[in-house]
């Protein structure tokens, strides 16, 4: 016999490009893998705990820790662990894991380990990390359900990045489930690392087959037994190892019918003596053993469209000589002649291969050698360093360091007013450039008025056209037929609608009272006050809280002009009224809230609760505002004291707010509602929160990314998942210029407790001391929001 060892080197890994806020550098991340408890013997729990296991002893340049999806009966000595069928774990889970400040998570994906229809309660788990998220798809369907197809585009969404182990993965989840390319990364299933060694066996002597895995007809076994009777005959002494317990869905379901089947079959084909059954779920140490003692390796498994096979990697990375259905993995694996494919089913072609190997041991040693080289790509210190890049990749920077002058530098207008053409503000835009397609709205154009009644300089030329072209187009919106204001307009300047929205419709109410207030012209604000005037009575027919809240606010600035105004004052007492009652009627511990949902513009509620408090004299309206103020910044900072602003992603769910996607309107909002509330109940707690909101915009946000070009005064679209939104539309512009305003007004009204608060150049949101809210510290309002079920009826 002769021992033969050899030594081939890796080849480079296929990774994807990283994301515009990847880290270049070694980062030692804290990683969360979520994947099922180590004691349950399949294949993705001993390809997790492998992760695991290989990382400490290849020296990753990241940590991992296992969150075990668990099954009732289970034991697992993570600290975090998931029941699989139930929703409120992955809730709490996914709350435990951003308090833990993980950075990243890197679920193991396969349909079958997560509760409810085709696991789709992993949505529940993912849609709340605020880390990066990974996930790894272990099976990929060419052909998926409606609730599979569902559940892996609501996946690939959330993903900052996803990994894959064959080409062909990465291609279905390109074509079939709409995943950006860049966003994928193909790392192969990793395989031990041993020297190629092997006892070559004489020629005609006996050899020794193998297949490993849970058994159940997903193996084809009965192809390699028929295959096997066709061989005997001239190889007499040939054997066949069935390793593996038989899968426990199978089993619990049909007991051991199927292996009772084949042992049938093996008799009937007088296989006793030639069939070996290894009839348990080996460790790896053990199945290192077996594949060891083997030469020729079978997967004669019938589904083509199986992606991923560890074994199979496993049998390669040794040096096996493998024969193969041409299922997915092995068509990539067994390439360029490092191994045998034959068709599903087909006995006679598997036994001539067999037959052919046996007889030429210089033909199978050849393809051992070929099959070992192509292993070294899959050998564990490969995946873990091509791991380590793919987690480097999408990790963030750390907290970004916002100087405190920085929030007090005025932003330029030059994008501000890109944004303005002859009939109004754009809506909308593509990177830099204004979209035309999207035309105008009323929104835009009241905030964009209210902007210019602050800044605007009535001797400036361009400053008086801008001015006059909003004004225009606002009073434009008037639909004389109803009494309402319009929102939508065309690029051909022709309507959308005959009435708008009830909040756009307030949003006017309040710039009219802005106006009436703040305007650099007299002539608009007098301008502003007849329309307001005009418009009271439509805010009586309001039912969103949003816009009473806006109109509100309107009426407040009309009262700092004219304290007796009768219109304005009514307006003001019957909304705060209204607003009162909504949050008696809602509130419930651990949601302090006017709404059984959280949508957009939020502060603004209980801003206009605080303003109408204040000037209709009434204490309990003040302190039922500023509570729920408190509870809605409590919920709108991070673990690691930066704004998360409530994001578009929580809109519609009852008692429940998910983190992204963030938009600019949450930050400004907050710092209006903050300086309000310092102004009625003064306290630094609302100082802080508006220095964190103003320090989201320059990069104190979850994913460490300034949105401002200061110098032209332009602000993208938000903070996604995956970064940042690069689009600069209207609201988010105005929100930034606006949100400086309210900022610098806050710090001129509260100059020396701000100038203190600042006078250490420290990271806003983090190192810069930012207490804990008060929610926090007094439990009549609730603390930390309660999980859905607790809100339940």
């Amino acid at each position: 016999m002769n021992k033969i060892t050899t030594d081939f080197s890796p080849h480079a890994p296929r990774q994807s490009k990283p994301l515009p806020f990847a880290l270049t550098s070694l980062p030692n991340a804290k990683v969360a893998i979520v994947g099922p408890c180590e004691a349950r013997a399949c294949g993705l729990a001993t390809f997790t705990c492998d992760i695991m296991q290989n990382a400490s002893k290849y020296e990753s340049e990241h940590r991992f820790h296992h969150v075990a999806m668990m099954r009732s009966g289970e034991r697992s000595n993570s600290t975090l662990q998931i029941a699989e069928a139930t929703r409120e774990s992955y809730c709490e889970v996914a709350r435990r894991i951003n308090e833990a400040r993980f950075d990243a998570v890197w679920i193991q994906h396969e349909f079958g380990i997560f509760g409810g229809p085709d696991g789709e309660l992993i949505i529940d788990l993912a849609e709340r990390i605020t880390a990066p998220l990974l996930i790894t798809f272990h099976t990929i369907l060419a052909e998926p359900s409606a609730g599979q197809l569902r559940i892996m585009k609501k996946l690939v969404a959330l993903a900052s990045g996803m990994m894959v182990m064959s080409d062909n993965g990465r291609q279905l989840l390109v074509n079939r489930y709409d995943a950006s390319p860049e966003r994928i990364t193909l790392i192969e299933h990793g395989a031990p690392d041993r020297a190629f060694s092997m006892d070559l066996p004489e020629r005609g002597a006996a050899i020794t087959l193998a297949t490993f895995g849970l058994i159940g007809p997903g193996k084809g076994l009965e192809t390699a037994l028929d295959a096997l009777a066709k061989v005997k005959p001239q190889y007499p002494n040939i054997k066949y190892r069935i390793i593996g317990a038989t899968h426990p869905v199978l089993l619990a379901r049909e007991g051991e019918t199927y292996r009772d089947g084949l042992k049938l079959q093996i008799r009937h084909l007088g296989l006793e003596q030639n069939v070996e059954w290894v009839d348990r779920f080996l460790d790896i140490d053990e199945l290192l053993v077996e594949l060891d003692n083997c030469q020729i390796y079978l997967t004669p498994y019938p589904n083509l469209q199986q992606s991923t096979s560890g074994t199979l990697s496993y049998a390669v990375a040794l040096g096996k000589a493998v024969i193969s259905t041409p299922y997915v993995h092995a068509r990539e694996l067994l390439a360029k002649d490092c191994g045998r494919l034959f068709p599903v089913g087909d006995s006679d072609t598997l036994a001539g291969i067999i037959e052919d190997l046996v007889e030429r041991p210089s033909k199978l040693l050849a393809l051992q050698q070929r099959a070992y080289q192509r292993g070294r790509v899959t050998i564990w210190p490969e995946f873990v360093k091509n791991v380590d890049a793919m987690v480097r990749n999408i990790m963030i920077a750390p907290s970004r360091m916002v100087r405190h002058d920085r929030l007090r530098t005025t932003p330029g207008l030059t994008g501000f007013f890109a944004m303005i053409d002859g009939t109004g503000m754009f809506q909308h835009s593509k990177g830099l450039i204004p979209d035309r397609d999207h035309g105008y709205c009323l929104d835009d154009n009241v905030r964009a008025l209210m902007l210019m009644n602050l800044i605007g300089n009535a001797d400036d030329a361009h400053h008086y056209r801008v001015m006059l072209t909003l004004c225009s187009f606002i009073q434009h919106c008037y639909n004389g037929e109803n009494g309402h204001l319009r929102n939508f307009m065309g690029y051909d300047r022709q309507w959308l609608e005959n009435i708008g929205s009830e909040d756009s419709n307030g949003r006017a109410i309040w710039c009219f009272g802005h106006s009436y207030r703040h305007a650099a012209l007299p002539e608009i604000r007098g301008w502003g006050g007849q329309w307001f005037n005009r418009s009271t009575d439509l805010a009586a027919s309001f039912n969103s809280p949003r816009a009473m809240a806006f109109a509100a606010l309107g009426a407040a600035l009309v009262l700092e002009v004219d304290a007796s105004h009768p219109e304005a004052r009514k307006l003001l007492a019957d909304t705060g009224a209204r607003l009162f009652q909504l949050l008696k009627t809602v509130s419930r511990p651990g949601w302090v809230w006017f709404e059984t949902v959280l949508g957009y513009d939020n502060p603004r509620l209980p801003e206009a609760l605080l303003r109408a408090g204040q000037l209709t004299a009434n204490p309990e309206w003040i302190e039922a505002g500023a509570d729920a103020l408190r509870w809605l910044n409590q919920i709108q900072v991070s673990e690691r004291r930066m704004f998360r602003a409530i994001g578009s992603d929580s809109f519609g769910k009852p008692y429940d707010y998910l983190p992204f996607d963030q938009q600019p309107l949450e930050a400004w909002s907050a710092i209006d509602a903050c300086s309000t509330a310092n102004e009625i109940v003064p306290s630094p707690e609302w100082v802080q929160h508006a220095r964190v909101a103003m320090a989201w915009f320059h990069g104190g946000n979850d994913r460490s990314i300034t949105l401002v070009d200061v110098s032209k005064g332009t602000c993208r679209d938000g903070i996604t998942r995956q970064g940042v939104n690069e689009n600069r539309g209207a609201e988010s512009i105005l929100a930034y210029q606006l949100g400086y305003y309210g900022y610098m007004r806050l710090a001129e009204i509260n100059g020396r407790e701000v100038a203190n608060d600042e006078r250490n150049e420290q990271d806003i949101g983090n190192a810069a001391g930012y207490s804990r809210p008060e929610a926090e510290r007094r439990p009549e309002l609730g603390g930390p929001a309660p999980l859905p079920s607790q809100l339940a009826g």
